[in-house]
């Protein structure tokens, strides 16, 4: 995801009084889980011919892909990314995002990642928790799905 449409997209939705948890976005996750599979499944059917490495973000807004906005709405999610890499269909969400003056935190929900960075229970907490490091990794869900947590 290029660096700096996410920050202009931090920017634009101003600042959260709410610190959302990794734990709210997981158990967001599950608690949607089919929605979630209904949503991968349309948005990568739709996008079958989609060139390798082109990126297509649909917005809850969006009228020509009425389902696919219409499960971003239910899913309380603004938009999705979708990509393809070696014939293989991935998808993004942006789940939360906050920043402030050099630090900028990130929580992702991400379907089929190729090469993902594997959380770590016992090596990772620290990082986590020291905001001040460049900072990423990925724990999967279930049926492909992955929450990811990035600082920079």
């Amino acid at each position: 995801m290029n660096k700096m449409l996410l920050l202009i997209l931090l920017i634009i939705s101003g600042c959260s009084h709410h610190n959302v948890t990794d734990d709210e976005v997981i158990k967001h996750y599950y608690d949607n889980s089919v929605l979630y599979n209904e949503l991968a499944k349309q948005s990568c059917s739709q996008f079958e011919d989609l060139a390798s490495g082109e990126i297509v973000e649909i917005t809850s807004n969006d009228k020509k892909y009425p389902i696919i906005a219409n499960n971003l709405k239910q899913l309380e999610r603004d938009s999705i990314y979708i990509d393809r890499r070696d014939g293989e269909c991935s998808l993004q969400l942006i789940y939360f995002g906050e920043g402030a003056f050099n630090a900028v935190n990130v929580f992702y929900l991400n379907f089929n990642l190729k090469n993902p960075k594997l959380y770590d229970d016992k090596t990772d907490k620290a990082s986590v928790r020291d905001k001040m490091k460049r900072y990423y990794f990925d724990m999967p869900l279930s049926n492909g799905w992955y929450f990811s947590y990035e600082t920079y």
